[in-house]
């Protein structure tokens, strides 16, 4: 019984848990005063370094007038219609063996694949590859016209 209390008193105690870091505030007249000459110092002179983080234009020609050499550069004003979403799209791979759209990527032949037996066919044409040494495109002609079944060395 004695054993039981223990334990619930060791589930009451209270457990003092994660790390206690301390934090220094100062506050002195002399920093924010500096601190106030220099950011006049910046809006009065033209030619003092800050840093800003966002700019926005409301058009592009505002945009043009302010940064001639960048826009000349890009094709800022001469946009083909594309969406963002759509200029970003990655170029869709098909599969060598089905001819569908591959959805994965084999890791050792770097290949395109679009399922589980396109995926088995590829490894069984990579070892007849590596085993006879015959070109890969040849393997391929040759397991499409049906001459290489899976399985089986077509050799």
């Amino acid at each position: 019984m004695s054993h039981i209390s223990s334990l619930h008193l060791l589930l009451q105690k209270v457990r003092m848990c994660g790390s206690v870091q301390t934090s220094v505030t100062v506050i002195d007249d002399a920093f924010s005063c500096c601190r106030e000459v220099e950011m006049r110092r910046m809006l009065v002179e033209r030619d003092a370094r800050c840093a800003r983080t966002l700019v926005s234009f409301a058009d592009e020609a505002s945009f043009v007038a302010a940064f001639p050499s960048y826009a000349a550069n890009t094709t800022l004003g001469k946009r083909s219609g594309l969406t963002s979403s759509q200029s970003r799209k990655r170029p869709m791979r098909h599969c060598p063996l089905t001819g569908r759209i591959a959805r994965y990527l084999d890791p050792l032949t770097r290949t395109p694949y679009a399922d589980l037996a396109a995926f088995r066919a590829l490894r069984h044409l990579y070892r007849l590859h590596l085993e006879t040494g015959a070109s890969p495109v040849d393997l391929l002609r040759r397991f499409r016209n049906g001459e290489i079944k899976l399985g089986t060395d077509g050799d």
